[in-house]
């Protein structure tokens, strides 16, 4: 018998869209928390997609749901050696945002240096890092922000990323 996890479900929807989109993703690393794919485009460019979920939102207004994407001291040591590893691969997070109704998921996609921008790999203290992903009603983006950038300075991140890779 096979046993589905429930996270099997949101990866499974990363997956889904990017097959969608004509990308053939293939597993590089597994773990509790995280997945690594790698990606290939069309046009020779390789892309490593570093993803992470969320099965529901840490607040849900009434115009507004924010998801806080906590990454551990081991994860920004791993995002660390992703960064100095990088040689030519270009990665990109994606933070897979569901709500109780699975067809509200978003998939939030940005850069690594977006990610430098919300949160800061060097920091000399100590406490966890997180990235915050809010969709606003009505907005044709998310917002994206974090322990190094409050909401006030959020990032606004397209919702049609991997149409561009």
């Amino acid at each position: 018998m096979c046993i589905v996890r429930k996270a099997d479900y949101y990866y499974g929807a990363l997956l889904s869209v990017l097959v969608n989109n004509e990308f053939s993703p293939v597993m590089i690393e597994a773990g509790n928390k995280r997945k690594i794919y790698g990606l290939f485009t069309d046009n020779g460019d390789e892309y490593q997609i570093y993803s992470k979920f969320l099965s529901k939102p840490s607040s849900n207004g009434q115009n507004s749901s924010t998801w806080s994407f906590v990454f551990s001291d081991n994860e920004i040591e791993e995002i660390k050696t992703i960064k100095g590893k990088k040689q030519g691969k270009d990665t990109i997070f994606a933070f897979i945002c569901s709500q109780n109704k699975l067809n509200n998921t978003e998939i939030a996609l940005i850069k690594f240096e977006e990610l430098e921008k919300c949160i800061d790999l060097n920091r000399q203290y100590q406490g966890q890092l997180s990235v915050s992903i809010r969709r606003k009603k009505g907005s044709h983006g998310l917002w994206v922000y974090g322990t190094n950038r409050s909401l006030d300075y959020a990032l606004k991140v397209s919702r049609d990323v991997i149409k561009n890779l």
